[in-house]
């Protein structure tokens, strides 16, 4: 009996976290995107707008840095539905900026810095 009941909450458990990875990817917006750093600097802020606007908002990384030969998942929080057309701007630790305009982020899901 034991058994039986151990293996019908494994079974449920298991069923759980498939459901749990199904809810992850139905939510995942398609403007998510990798950032590669291939600049041979640390990148210590990141900056992604849509095209049609002037305003870059808040640095992506925050406190945090990405070195060189790392990667960064970048999730949308705050986006303009309907727009797929972003710039995207890296400022490095020695103050060199770098950026990509109209990147389209609805077919592209990795954005390398080289």
């Amino acid at each position: 009996m034991r058994r039986l009941l151990a293996q019908r909450v494994i079974g449920v458990a298991m069923a759980l976290v498939m459901v749990g990875f199904s809810v992850t990817a139905a939510f995942a917006d398609p403007r998510d995107f990798t950032l590669i750093n291939a600049t041979g600097r640390t990148i210590q802020e990141v900056y992604v707008g849509p095209s049609n606007q002037v305003d870059w908002g808040d640095d992506i990384l925050g406190s945090d840095v990405l070195p060189d030969g790392a990667s960064v998942s970048i999730t949308f929080r705050r986006f303009r539905q309907g727009d797929c057309l972003y710039d995207i701007k890296v400022v490095t630790e020695d103050g060199a900026e770098g950026e990509l305009d109209q990147v389209n982020l609805c077919d592209t899901n990795t954005v390398t810095f080289h």
